[in-house]
């Protein structure tokens, strides 16, 4: 996967018409991050805070800052692919108290967006 393949598909929004198609594409993304960056630049002010670094073919651009506690990296895709829908469905009846489940929609959140 290149990123020009990813920037062709985030700019059709027909690939956006559901949460699973939002998952999909932070699938791929996530996938991608694990070997298709020049490098992670960590803040030298906030050590929580990460910079991506793309190759040539993403011009060297560096992203937003990243906040590495709530966005979740390639090893964590079995929760955003099957914890979060299901939290999703049943979020009306999630107990205040359930710690875990609101962990994991904070950061699938956080990491889709």
């Amino acid at each position: 996967m290149s990123l020009p393949h990813l920037v062709n598909v985030v700019t059709n929004k027909q690939n956006f018409l559901s949460v699973s198609n939002y998952i999909e594409f932070c699938k791929t993304y996530l996938e991608f991050i694990a070997t298709g960056l020049q490098a992670t630049i960590v803040s030298q002010n906030e050590s929580r805070y990460r910079f991506y670094q793309y190759k040539e073919d993403g011009h060297f651009n560096i992203t937003r800052p990243i906040n590495s506690i709530l966005m979740y990296g390639p090893d964590d895709l079995a929760r955003i692919e099957k914890e979060f829908p299901k939290i999703l469905i049943s979020i009306r009846d999630l107990p205040k108290d359930n710690s875990e489940s609101r962990e994991i929609l904070i950061r699938s959140i956080y990491t889709i967006q």
